[in-house]
């Protein structure tokens, strides 16, 4: 197993930041995916989840997780379009927010 001397770049958001929210549905199921911009460049940098139901069950965990996980990815350096190609499901809410986010950069690209 290689280690790296080198630790990887993250970009760090301010404490203010705007964000976008949408209410989307996958699976019978309703949540909101809020995502973050850099408010420089307005680059997607982050996602937040938020099931709608009980607070503190399995659905809402894991989306909290997944939430987590993809923000360190992409603010590492992943592509928003490497994380969206991997995805199983078309219809998950972590594809639909990677496709919120990819939708966002785009809309700044232009």
């Amino acid at each position: 197993m290689s280690t790296s001397t080198q630790a990887a770049f993250r970009s760090r958001l301010p404490q203010r930041r705007p964000a976008i929210t949408q209410t989307l549905y996958s699976d019978n199921h309703e949540f909101t995916v809020s995502v973050g911009t850099d408010p420089n460049s307005n680059t997607p940098l982050e996602a937040f989840f938020c099931a709608r139901g009980k607070s503190g069950a399995d659905l809402d965990a894991l989306l909290y997780d997944a939430g987590v996980l993809l923000s360190l990815a992409v603010q590492h350096g992943t592509p928003i379009e490497a994380l969206r190609d991997k995805m199983a499901a078309p219809a998950s809410p972590i594809r639909l927010a990677l496709e919120m986010m990819h939708q966002l950069q785009q809309e700044m690209s232009q």
